[in-house]
Protein backbone atom coordinates (compact mmCIF):
# COMPACT_ATOMS: atom_id res chain seq x y z
CA UNK A 1 0.00 0.00 0.00
CA UNK A 2 1.36 3.56 -0.26
CA UNK A 3 3.20 4.67 2.47
CA UNK A 4 1.02 7.67 5.07
CA UNK A 5 1.93 10.60 5.63
CA UNK A 6 3.69 12.09 8.51
CA UNK A 7 0.54 13.46 9.76
CA UNK A 8 -1.22 10.43 9.67
CA UNK A 9 1.43 8.57 11.30
CA UNK A 10 1.66 10.76 14.15
CA UNK A 11 -2.15 10.48 14.57
CA UNK A 12 -2.13 6.56 14.96
CA UNK A 13 -2.23 5.05 18.31
CA UNK A 14 -0.14 2.20 17.53
CA UNK A 15 1.21 0.86 20.89
CA UNK A 16 -2.24 1.01 22.07
CA UNK A 17 -3.24 -1.14 18.99
CA UNK A 18 -0.43 -3.30 19.79
CA UNK A 19 -1.37 -3.94 23.44
CA UNK A 20 -5.32 -4.18 22.05
CA UNK A 21 -3.99 -7.41 20.25
CA UNK A 22 -2.03 -9.58 23.19
CA UNK A 23 -4.66 -12.31 24.34
CA UNK A 24 -7.19 -11.47 21.87
CA UNK A 25 -9.41 -13.87 21.66
CA UNK A 26 -11.14 -15.57 18.34
CA UNK A 27 -14.03 -17.92 19.87
CA UNK A 28 -13.76 -19.95 17.12
CA UNK A 29 -10.37 -20.81 16.74
CA UNK A 30 -7.79 -22.29 18.95
CA UNK A 31 -5.34 -19.87 21.09
CA UNK A 32 -2.17 -18.45 19.29
CA UNK A 33 1.30 -18.72 20.68
CA UNK A 34 1.91 -16.01 23.92
CA UNK A 35 4.15 -14.21 22.30
CA UNK A 36 3.30 -10.89 24.32
CA UNK A 37 4.91 -12.63 27.49
CA UNK A 38 7.94 -13.76 26.00
CA UNK A 39 8.58 -10.14 24.41
CA UNK A 40 9.64 -7.72 26.92
CA UNK A 41 7.97 -4.15 26.02
CA UNK A 42 5.87 -5.97 23.15
CA UNK A 43 4.08 -2.73 22.84
CA UNK A 44 6.55 -0.61 21.82
CA UNK A 45 8.91 -3.13 19.27
CA UNK A 46 5.12 -4.35 17.47
CA UNK A 47 4.46 -0.52 17.39
CA UNK A 48 8.16 0.40 15.46
CA UNK A 49 7.57 -2.46 13.08
CA UNK A 50 4.04 -1.58 11.67
CA UNK A 51 5.33 2.01 12.15
CA UNK A 52 7.80 1.59 10.14
CA UNK A 53 6.23 -0.31 7.42
CA UNK A 54 3.58 2.10 7.30
CA UNK A 55 5.49 4.97 6.78
CA UNK A 56 7.60 3.25 4.02
CA UNK A 57 4.81 1.52 1.99
CA UNK A 58 3.64 -1.76 3.95
CA UNK A 59 3.67 -4.89 1.77
CA UNK A 60 0.38 -6.09 3.44
CA UNK A 61 0.50 -10.36 3.76
CA UNK A 62 -3.10 -11.41 2.78
CA UNK A 63 -4.68 -13.38 5.17
CA UNK A 64 -4.43 -17.28 5.34
CA UNK A 65 -7.94 -18.91 6.08
CA UNK A 66 -9.33 -21.76 7.20
CA UNK A 67 -13.00 -23.06 7.18
CA UNK A 68 -15.26 -23.78 10.16
CA UNK A 69 -17.77 -26.50 9.46
CA UNK A 70 -21.26 -24.54 10.46
CA UNK A 71 -24.59 -27.00 10.80
CA UNK A 72 -26.47 -27.78 7.20
CA UNK A 73 -22.54 -28.57 5.91
CA UNK A 74 -22.01 -24.51 5.77
CA UNK A 75 -19.10 -23.51 6.17
CA UNK A 76 -17.54 -19.69 7.49
CA UNK A 77 -14.12 -18.80 6.48
CA UNK A 78 -11.87 -17.61 9.62
CA UNK A 79 -9.10 -15.52 8.73
CA UNK A 80 -5.34 -15.55 10.50
CA UNK A 81 -3.79 -12.28 9.76
CA UNK A 82 -0.06 -11.58 10.55
CA UNK A 83 0.72 -9.21 13.87
CA UNK A 84 1.97 -5.64 12.41
CA UNK A 85 -1.37 -6.18 9.87
CA UNK A 86 -3.34 -6.25 12.96
CA UNK A 87 -1.77 -3.79 14.17
CA UNK A 88 -2.44 -1.77 11.56
CA UNK A 89 -5.97 -2.52 11.20
CA UNK A 90 -6.69 -1.71 14.47
CA UNK A 91 -4.65 1.61 14.49
CA UNK A 92 -6.19 2.60 11.05
CA UNK A 93 -9.92 1.64 12.13
CA UNK A 94 -9.97 3.70 15.63
CA UNK A 95 -8.32 6.87 13.63
CA UNK A 96 -10.94 6.34 10.83
CA UNK A 97 -13.93 6.26 12.95
CA UNK A 98 -12.79 8.01 16.21
CA UNK A 99 -15.79 10.26 15.79
CA UNK A 100 -18.63 7.94 15.23
CA UNK A 101 -20.32 6.49 18.43
CA UNK A 102 -18.52 3.46 20.01
CA UNK A 103 -20.21 0.37 18.71
CA UNK A 104 -22.80 -2.00 21.23
CA UNK A 105 -23.28 -4.97 20.81
CA UNK A 106 -24.09 -6.39 24.83
CA UNK A 107 -26.13 -8.79 25.80
CA UNK A 108 -28.08 -5.67 27.39
CA UNK A 109 -28.24 -4.27 23.55
CA UNK A 110 -29.21 -7.64 22.20
CA UNK A 111 -32.29 -7.63 24.51
CA UNK A 112 -33.29 -4.09 23.85
CA UNK A 113 -33.77 -4.83 19.93
CA UNK A 114 -35.90 -8.24 20.84
CA UNK A 115 -37.97 -6.34 22.98
CA UNK A 116 -38.22 -2.80 20.70
CA UNK A 117 -41.16 -3.82 18.36
CA UNK A 118 -43.13 -5.27 21.28
CA UNK A 119 -42.33 -1.59 23.36
CA UNK A 120 -43.45 0.08 20.20
CA UNK A 121 -46.87 -1.83 19.62
CA UNK A 122 -47.51 -1.42 23.51
CA UNK A 123 -46.86 2.36 22.45
CA UNK A 124 -50.07 2.35 20.45
CA UNK A 125 -52.72 0.79 22.41
CA UNK A 126 -54.51 3.21 24.67
CA UNK A 127 -55.63 1.75 28.17
CA UNK A 128 -58.68 -0.45 27.86
CA UNK A 129 -61.45 0.57 29.80
CA UNK A 130 -63.84 -2.10 31.91
CA UNK A 131 -67.70 -1.45 31.80
CA UNK A 132 -68.72 -4.16 32.74
CA UNK A 133 -67.28 -7.52 34.69
CA UNK A 134 -66.20 -9.06 31.56
CA UNK A 135 -62.75 -8.99 30.18
CA UNK A 136 -62.43 -8.99 26.65
CA UNK A 137 -59.21 -10.44 25.58
CA UNK A 138 -59.40 -8.29 22.12
CA UNK A 139 -58.50 -5.34 24.17
CA UNK A 140 -55.81 -6.38 25.93
CA UNK A 141 -52.00 -6.66 24.58
CA UNK A 142 -50.75 -8.20 22.64
CA UNK A 143 -54.05 -8.51 20.29
CA UNK A 144 -54.99 -5.17 20.99
CA UNK A 145 -52.05 -3.27 19.12
CA UNK A 146 -52.37 -2.35 16.00
CA UNK A 147 -49.33 -3.75 15.05
CA UNK A 148 -50.13 -7.01 13.67
CA UNK A 149 -46.85 -8.72 12.32
CA UNK A 150 -43.06 -8.46 13.06
CA UNK A 151 -40.52 -9.12 10.12
CA UNK A 152 -37.44 -11.44 10.99
CA UNK A 153 -34.83 -11.33 8.87
CA UNK A 154 -30.40 -10.98 8.66
CA UNK A 155 -27.95 -11.19 5.97
CA UNK A 156 -26.77 -13.72 3.80
CA UNK A 157 -22.50 -14.37 4.86
CA UNK A 158 -22.83 -10.58 5.75
CA UNK A 159 -18.91 -9.78 6.13
CA UNK A 160 -17.75 -11.54 3.20
CA UNK A 161 -19.91 -9.50 0.86
CA UNK A 162 -18.89 -5.53 2.44
CA UNK A 163 -18.06 -3.71 -1.12
CA UNK A 164 -15.17 -1.36 0.16
CA UNK A 165 -15.89 1.09 -2.46
CA UNK A 166 -19.07 1.96 -0.68
CA UNK A 167 -17.89 1.38 2.76
CA UNK A 168 -15.18 3.98 1.78
CA UNK A 169 -18.59 6.08 0.73
CA UNK A 170 -19.70 5.81 4.23
CA UNK A 171 -17.17 6.52 5.90
CA UNK A 172 -16.55 10.02 4.52
CA UNK A 173 -20.55 10.56 4.62
CA UNK A 174 -19.67 10.19 8.85
CA UNK A 175 -16.90 12.51 8.60
CA UNK A 176 -14.15 10.28 8.46
CA UNK A 177 -11.06 11.27 7.80
CA UNK A 178 -10.24 11.32 3.88
CA UNK A 179 -6.93 10.10 3.35
CA UNK A 180 -6.58 8.02 6.34
CA UNK A 181 -10.30 6.56 4.85
CA UNK A 182 -8.68 5.54 1.88
CA UNK A 183 -5.70 4.37 3.01
CA UNK A 184 -7.86 1.76 5.38
CA UNK A 185 -9.80 0.67 1.98
CA UNK A 186 -6.57 0.00 0.33
CA UNK A 187 -5.02 -2.06 3.10
CA UNK A 188 -8.39 -3.93 3.26
CA UNK A 189 -7.86 -4.65 -0.25
CA UNK A 190 -4.36 -5.57 -0.14
CA UNK A 191 -5.24 -7.93 2.70
CA UNK A 192 -8.66 -9.49 1.56
CA UNK A 193 -6.93 -9.56 -2.02
CA UNK A 194 -10.13 -8.78 -3.48
CA UNK A 195 -12.23 -5.35 -3.06
CA UNK A 196 -14.87 -6.92 -1.16
CA UNK A 197 -14.84 -8.48 2.51
CA UNK A 198 -14.05 -7.72 6.46
CA UNK A 199 -12.27 -10.34 8.27
CA UNK A 200 -14.18 -12.06 10.91
CA UNK A 201 -13.30 -12.24 14.83
CA UNK A 202 -11.51 -8.78 14.62
CA UNK A 203 -12.66 -6.06 16.56
CA UNK A 204 -12.25 -3.25 13.90
CA UNK A 205 -14.41 -5.46 11.07
CA UNK A 206 -17.16 -5.58 13.97
CA UNK A 207 -16.85 -1.22 13.55
CA UNK A 208 -16.59 -1.33 10.21
CA UNK A 209 -19.42 -3.67 9.27
CA UNK A 210 -21.40 -1.50 11.43
CA UNK A 211 -21.38 1.46 9.78
CA UNK A 212 -21.68 -0.08 6.20
CA UNK A 213 -25.01 -1.69 7.36
CA UNK A 214 -26.31 1.29 8.93
CA UNK A 215 -27.17 2.76 5.79
CA UNK A 216 -29.24 0.09 5.13
CA UNK A 217 -31.23 0.72 8.37
CA UNK A 218 -31.47 4.42 7.30
CA UNK A 219 -32.89 3.83 4.07
CA UNK A 220 -35.72 1.17 5.40
CA UNK A 221 -36.28 4.70 8.26
CA UNK A 222 -36.25 6.88 4.45
CA UNK A 223 -38.77 4.41 3.28
CA UNK A 224 -41.35 5.29 6.33
CA UNK A 225 -40.75 1.95 7.95
CA UNK A 226 -40.34 0.91 11.70
CA UNK A 227 -36.86 -0.83 11.60
CA UNK A 228 -34.97 -1.93 14.38
CA UNK A 229 -31.46 -3.94 13.63
CA UNK A 230 -29.12 -5.75 15.70
CA UNK A 231 -25.55 -5.93 13.44
CA UNK A 232 -27.26 -7.81 10.75
CA UNK A 233 -30.37 -9.17 11.89
CA UNK A 234 -33.47 -6.53 11.30
CA UNK A 235 -37.08 -6.27 13.10
CA UNK A 236 -39.82 -4.47 11.09
CA UNK A 237 -43.20 -3.74 12.17
CA UNK A 238 -46.55 -3.75 9.99
CA UNK A 239 -49.97 -3.11 10.55
CA UNK A 240 -51.17 -5.75 8.47
CA UNK A 241 -49.76 -8.23 6.27
CA UNK A 242 -49.46 -6.67 2.66
CA UNK A 243 -46.90 -4.24 4.80
CA UNK A 244 -45.15 -7.12 6.03
CA UNK A 245 -44.54 -8.05 2.40
CA UNK A 246 -44.08 -4.83 1.45
CA UNK A 247 -41.18 -4.71 4.03
CA UNK A 248 -39.59 -7.88 3.35
CA UNK A 249 -39.53 -6.37 -0.62
CA UNK A 250 -37.58 -2.67 0.73
CA UNK A 251 -35.69 -4.10 3.23
CA UNK A 252 -34.52 -6.90 -0.11
CA UNK A 253 -33.94 -3.83 -2.26
CA UNK A 254 -31.86 -2.19 -0.08
CA UNK A 255 -29.58 -4.85 1.07
CA UNK A 256 -29.20 -5.67 -2.55
CA UNK A 257 -28.18 -1.68 -2.84
CA UNK A 258 -25.39 -2.55 -0.22
CA UNK A 259 -23.97 -5.66 -2.54
CA UNK A 260 -26.03 -7.63 0.17
CA UNK A 261 -28.17 -10.45 0.02
CA UNK A 262 -31.57 -11.33 2.56
CA UNK A 263 -31.29 -14.32 4.17
CA UNK A 264 -34.14 -16.36 2.82
CA UNK A 265 -33.89 -19.57 5.15
CA UNK A 266 -33.82 -17.11 7.87
CA UNK A 267 -36.72 -14.41 6.78
CA UNK A 268 -40.38 -14.94 8.85
CA UNK A 269 -43.04 -13.31 9.88
CA UNK A 270 -44.75 -14.17 12.72
CA UNK A 271 -47.66 -12.51 14.13
CA UNK A 272 -47.19 -9.57 16.61
CA UNK A 273 -49.05 -11.78 19.23
CA UNK A 274 -46.58 -14.91 18.59
CA UNK A 275 -43.69 -12.58 18.64
CA UNK A 276 -44.79 -11.04 21.83
CA UNK A 277 -44.96 -14.47 23.51
CA UNK A 278 -41.51 -15.17 21.84
CA UNK A 279 -39.57 -12.07 23.94
CA UNK A 280 -41.61 -10.70 26.34
CA UNK A 281 -40.14 -13.65 28.91
CA UNK A 282 -36.31 -12.68 28.40
CA UNK A 283 -33.91 -11.77 30.79
CA UNK A 284 -30.45 -11.17 30.64
CA UNK A 285 -28.65 -13.20 33.48
CA UNK A 286 -25.75 -12.99 36.08
CA UNK A 287 -23.96 -13.89 33.55
CA UNK A 288 -24.85 -11.44 31.12
CA UNK A 289 -27.02 -14.40 28.43
CA UNK A 290 -30.06 -13.30 27.27
CA UNK A 291 -32.57 -15.82 28.78
CA UNK A 292 -36.33 -16.38 28.93
CA UNK A 293 -37.31 -16.49 32.65
CA UNK A 294 -39.62 -19.28 31.66
CA UNK A 295 -37.72 -21.43 30.39
CA UNK A 296 -33.75 -21.50 30.80
CA UNK A 297 -33.04 -23.66 28.39
CA UNK A 298 -33.89 -21.25 25.57
CA UNK A 299 -31.28 -18.99 24.78
CA UNK A 300 -31.98 -16.25 22.07
CA UNK A 301 -29.49 -15.61 19.75
CA UNK A 302 -26.38 -17.01 19.56
CA UNK A 303 -23.89 -14.23 20.64
CA UNK A 304 -22.20 -16.45 24.13
CA UNK A 305 -21.89 -19.89 24.56
CA UNK A 306 -22.29 -19.20 28.59
CA UNK A 307 -24.80 -21.59 30.59
CA UNK A 308 -26.55 -20.61 33.71
CA UNK A 309 -27.91 -24.30 34.60
CA UNK A 310 -26.25 -26.58 37.47
CA UNK A 311 -23.90 -29.14 36.35
CA UNK A 312 -26.71 -31.55 37.13
CA UNK A 313 -29.13 -30.02 34.66
CA UNK A 314 -26.34 -30.29 31.61
CA UNK A 315 -25.16 -33.78 32.00
CA UNK A 316 -28.93 -34.87 32.06
CA UNK A 317 -29.09 -33.00 28.80
CA UNK A 318 -25.91 -34.30 27.11
CA UNK A 319 -26.97 -37.65 28.30
CA UNK A 320 -30.09 -37.57 25.91
CA UNK A 321 -28.07 -37.27 22.83
CA UNK A 322 -27.95 -40.53 20.55
CA UNK A 323 -27.84 -41.42 16.84
CA UNK A 324 -30.31 -43.87 17.33
CA UNK A 325 -33.33 -42.25 18.96
CA UNK A 326 -35.68 -45.03 18.74
CA UNK A 327 -39.00 -44.85 20.46
CA UNK A 328 -37.46 -42.61 23.02
CA UNK A 329 -39.24 -39.14 22.83
CA UNK A 330 -36.77 -37.63 25.43
CA UNK A 331 -33.83 -38.44 22.99
CA UNK A 332 -32.38 -36.04 21.27
CA UNK A 333 -31.35 -36.95 17.72
CA UNK A 334 -28.08 -36.26 16.75
CA UNK A 335 -28.99 -36.67 13.07
CA UNK A 336 -31.76 -34.37 13.07
CA UNK A 337 -30.92 -31.59 15.68
CA UNK A 338 -31.34 -28.14 15.10
CA UNK A 339 -30.07 -24.78 15.60
CA UNK A 340 -32.44 -25.01 19.26
CA UNK A 341 -30.59 -27.97 19.96
CA UNK A 342 -27.04 -26.93 18.54
CA UNK A 343 -27.20 -24.44 21.31
CA UNK A 344 -28.67 -25.89 23.89
CA UNK A 345 -25.94 -28.52 23.92
CA UNK A 346 -23.13 -25.55 23.64
CA UNK A 347 -24.38 -23.91 26.63
CA UNK A 348 -24.59 -27.58 28.18
CA UNK A 349 -20.84 -28.59 27.54
CA UNK A 350 -19.60 -25.00 28.56
CA UNK A 351 -21.38 -25.20 32.17
CA UNK A 352 -19.97 -28.92 32.53
CA UNK A 353 -16.34 -27.18 31.96
CA UNK A 354 -16.54 -24.68 34.41
CA UNK A 355 -18.01 -27.19 37.13
CA UNK A 356 -15.09 -29.54 35.74
CA UNK A 357 -17.68 -32.44 35.72
CA UNK A 358 -16.49 -35.31 33.82
CA UNK A 359 -19.67 -37.01 32.84
CA UNK A 360 -19.84 -35.79 29.18
CA UNK A 361 -16.80 -36.97 28.21
CA UNK A 362 -17.74 -39.81 26.23
CA UNK A 363 -20.24 -37.80 24.88
CA UNK A 364 -17.84 -35.59 23.32
CA UNK A 365 -17.02 -37.99 19.89
CA UNK A 366 -20.49 -38.31 18.65
CA UNK A 367 -21.26 -34.75 19.37
CA UNK A 368 -18.21 -33.80 17.09
CA UNK A 369 -19.38 -35.87 14.74
CA UNK A 370 -23.06 -34.87 14.06
CA UNK A 371 -22.54 -31.34 15.21
CA UNK A 372 -19.47 -29.90 13.58
CA UNK A 373 -19.88 -26.97 15.10
CA UNK A 374 -19.75 -28.20 18.79
CA UNK A 375 -16.08 -29.05 18.44
CA UNK A 376 -14.91 -25.53 19.97
CA UNK A 377 -17.16 -25.92 23.03
CA UNK A 378 -16.52 -29.42 23.06
CA UNK A 379 -12.57 -29.32 22.94
CA UNK A 380 -12.27 -26.72 25.53
CA UNK A 381 -14.05 -28.79 27.61
CA UNK A 382 -11.85 -31.76 27.33
CA UNK A 383 -9.01 -29.21 27.93
CA UNK A 384 -10.99 -27.94 30.83
CA UNK A 385 -10.99 -31.63 32.59
CA UNK A 386 -7.45 -32.06 31.58
CA UNK A 387 -6.88 -29.47 34.43
CA UNK A 388 -9.16 -30.88 36.88
CA UNK A 389 -7.66 -34.56 38.06
CA UNK A 390 -9.04 -36.54 34.85
CA UNK A 391 -7.01 -39.38 33.73
CA UNK A 392 -5.15 -38.84 31.22
CA UNK A 393 -5.68 -41.95 29.49
CA UNK A 394 -9.55 -40.69 29.38
CA UNK A 395 -8.99 -37.96 27.85
CA UNK A 396 -6.27 -39.51 25.61
CA UNK A 397 -8.95 -41.97 24.33
CA UNK A 398 -11.80 -39.17 23.37
CA UNK A 399 -8.73 -37.00 21.32
CA UNK A 400 -7.80 -40.54 19.50
CA UNK A 401 -11.30 -41.22 18.56
CA UNK A 402 -11.78 -37.62 17.06
CA UNK A 403 -7.97 -37.76 15.26
CA UNK A 404 -8.89 -41.58 14.07
CA UNK A 405 -12.07 -42.53 13.75
CA UNK A 406 -14.42 -39.01 13.00
CA UNK A 407 -14.55 -37.29 9.83
CA UNK A 408 -12.96 -34.16 10.25
CA UNK A 409 -11.79 -30.77 8.22
CA UNK A 410 -8.80 -29.17 8.93
CA UNK A 411 -10.64 -26.54 11.08
CA UNK A 412 -11.39 -29.34 13.37
CA UNK A 413 -7.99 -31.23 13.02
CA UNK A 414 -6.50 -27.77 14.13
CA UNK A 415 -8.50 -27.75 17.60
CA UNK A 416 -7.95 -31.61 18.03
CA UNK A 417 -4.01 -30.55 17.68
CA UNK A 418 -4.68 -27.95 20.16
CA UNK A 419 -6.52 -30.15 22.94
CA UNK A 420 -3.69 -32.58 22.29
CA UNK A 421 -0.94 -30.65 23.08
CA UNK A 422 -2.80 -28.34 25.42
CA UNK A 423 -3.61 -31.23 27.66
CA UNK A 424 -0.28 -32.95 27.11
CA UNK A 425 -1.83 -36.26 26.04
CA UNK A 426 2.23 -36.38 24.07
CA UNK A 427 3.42 -37.27 27.88
CA UNK A 428 1.20 -40.31 27.64
CA UNK A 429 4.20 -43.39 26.53
CA UNK A 430 0.93 -45.56 25.90
CA UNK A 431 -0.15 -45.05 22.09
CA UNK A 432 2.49 -41.95 21.74
CA UNK A 433 4.27 -42.82 18.50
CA UNK A 434 0.68 -43.16 16.47
CA UNK A 435 -0.31 -39.86 18.32
CA UNK A 436 3.26 -38.11 16.92
CA UNK A 437 2.26 -39.87 13.54
CA UNK A 438 -1.16 -38.08 12.72
CA UNK A 439 0.82 -34.67 13.50
CA UNK A 440 3.33 -35.30 11.34
CA UNK A 441 0.75 -36.08 9.15
CA UNK A 442 -1.26 -32.95 9.83
CA UNK A 443 2.01 -31.21 9.58
CA UNK A 444 2.51 -32.61 5.82
CA UNK A 445 2.66 -30.19 2.71
CA UNK A 446 -0.69 -31.42 1.87
CA UNK A 447 -2.32 -30.24 4.52
CA UNK A 448 -3.49 -26.16 4.38
CA UNK A 449 -1.13 -23.49 5.58
CA UNK A 450 -2.80 -22.91 9.12
CA UNK A 451 -3.37 -26.66 10.27
CA UNK A 452 0.60 -27.38 8.83
CA UNK A 453 1.32 -24.08 11.77
CA UNK A 454 -0.77 -25.27 14.64
CA UNK A 455 1.00 -29.20 14.04
CA UNK A 456 4.06 -27.87 13.80
CA UNK A 457 3.71 -25.91 16.58
CA UNK A 458 2.50 -28.75 18.30
CA UNK A 459 5.44 -31.36 17.55
CA UNK A 460 8.33 -28.54 18.40
CA UNK A 461 6.14 -28.06 22.49
CA UNK A 462 7.24 -31.74 22.35
CA UNK A 463 10.14 -32.54 21.07
CA UNK A 464 8.54 -34.15 17.89
CA UNK A 465 10.39 -32.37 14.99
CA UNK A 466 13.97 -31.49 13.99
CA UNK A 467 14.99 -27.60 14.03
CA UNK A 468 16.30 -27.76 10.59
CA UNK A 469 13.01 -29.10 8.90
CA UNK A 470 11.09 -26.44 10.83
CA UNK A 471 12.89 -23.68 9.46
CA UNK A 472 12.24 -25.14 6.32
CA UNK A 473 8.61 -25.27 6.65
CA UNK A 474 8.81 -21.97 7.54
CA UNK A 475 10.20 -20.73 4.49
CA UNK A 476 7.18 -21.62 2.52
CA UNK A 477 4.64 -20.87 5.34
CA UNK A 478 2.82 -17.69 4.79
CA UNK A 479 4.25 -14.32 6.27
CA UNK A 480 1.16 -14.03 8.40
CA UNK A 481 1.87 -17.60 10.49
CA UNK A 482 5.28 -16.75 11.02
CA UNK A 483 4.29 -16.17 14.96
CA UNK A 484 3.58 -19.91 15.09
CA UNK A 485 7.19 -20.94 13.72
CA UNK A 486 8.68 -18.18 15.92
CA UNK A 487 7.58 -20.50 18.73
CA UNK A 488 7.83 -23.34 17.99
CA UNK A 489 11.49 -22.67 17.35
CA UNK A 490 11.26 -20.90 20.89
CA UNK A 491 10.17 -25.00 22.21
CA UNK A 492 13.38 -26.46 20.55
CA UNK A 493 15.56 -23.81 21.90
CA UNK A 494 18.97 -23.95 22.83
CA UNK A 495 22.00 -21.97 23.47
CA UNK A 496 23.67 -23.79 20.45
CA UNK A 497 21.06 -22.81 18.11
CA UNK A 498 20.07 -19.59 19.70
CA UNK A 499 21.68 -17.28 16.39
CA UNK A 500 20.52 -19.78 14.04
CA UNK A 501 16.61 -19.08 15.16
CA UNK A 502 17.13 -15.53 15.28
CA UNK A 503 18.96 -15.27 11.67
CA UNK A 504 15.26 -17.31 10.51
CA UNK A 505 13.75 -14.16 11.74
CA UNK A 506 15.91 -11.53 11.04
CA UNK A 507 13.12 -9.74 9.06
CA UNK A 508 10.71 -9.09 11.83
CA UNK A 509 12.18 -7.90 15.29
CA UNK A 510 9.71 -9.02 17.61
CA UNK A 511 9.68 -12.60 15.93
CA UNK A 512 13.82 -12.60 16.23
CA UNK A 513 13.48 -11.74 19.63
CA UNK A 514 10.59 -14.43 20.36
CA UNK A 515 12.37 -17.27 18.80
CA UNK A 516 15.51 -16.42 20.06
CA UNK A 517 13.95 -16.23 24.05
Amino acid sequence: MRPLSPRLLDQLQLESAASDEAGALRNLLPPEPEWWSQVTNFPTVLSKVTHSRLGSGMVVHPVAEVSARKSRHGLRPLPLIGLPERVAYGALTKLVTQDIPPLRRSPEDWLQFSLAPVKHGESLVPEPEFTSGKIDFGTLLPWSSPIKYVLKSDVVAFYRHVDHELLHEQLIILGADYEAAQHLIEFLGELQGRPVGLPQLHASSDVLSEIYIDAVEREMLRRGHEVWRFNDDFRVTARGYMDALRGLEDLDACLRRASLTLNEAKTTIPSFSTYYMEVMGLAVGETGVVLARQEVEDVVGDYTDDFTQDADAAARLIERVTEWPGDDDNAIDLRGAGPAEVRLLRRALAGLARARDDRALEKVPILVRYLAELTPAALKYVLRLSRARVAKTRLAAVLDELADKTATNDWQKMWIVHAYSGARILDLKRNRESRVKWLQNCAMHWSDAPLRAYAIWALAASGEISMENLLKAQHSAPECLHVYYAEAARELGTPANRSQRQKAFAHDPLLRTLAGA
